[in-house]
């Protein structure tokens, strides 16, 4: 930790994607990167900005709003009829192992090229699975 001014006010994660959207679409930028490092404690976005000519085709912003629907519709269907729960439909292992089998193989990643193996990549070299993994288990566990 360090030493702030009495300015200072920290922001959450859905204010900065807030204002982010907002400036992909005054702008023309566009998202290229974003994640998480030691343990969600430092987040990081970066984006391009658009060249004023020639003019090119704007990628979508993301939303995180869309995200979240399109994430609870996936975590949903997994619970609900995916054959992988078949032996365990409607309990909390299932509701686990819905939210292992996500992250695992349908969570989203940012990549030009195979996205089984970007995820592949972040399994092994982040703490950010782990992360998601671990809080779903706790929520399942007693203390």
């Amino acid at each position: 930790l360090g030493v702030v001014g009495s300015g200072y006010t920290p922001l959450q994660n859905e204010e900065h994607a807030e204002f982010l959207n907002r400036l992909a679409d005054e702008s023309g930028a566009i998202f290229d990167t974003a994640g998480s490092l030691r343990g969600g404690r430092q987040v990081f976005v970066t984006m391009r900005l658009s060249c004023p000519s020639p003019p090119h085709p704007r990628t979508p912003p993301l939303r995180p709003r869309n995200a979240a629907r399109e994430r609870s519709g996936r975590l949903w269907h997994l619970f609900h009829h995916a054959d992988t729960q078949a032996g365990v439909r409607g309990t909390a292992w299932a509701g686990y192992q819905s939210v292992v089998e996500y992250v695992d193989h349908f969570a989203p990643v940012r990549t030009k090229g195979d996205k089984t193996q970007a995820r592949a990549t972040r399994l092994l070299t982040t703490d950010e699975p782990a992360r998601i993994k671990q809080a779903a288990w706790s929520a399942l566990v007693p203390v």
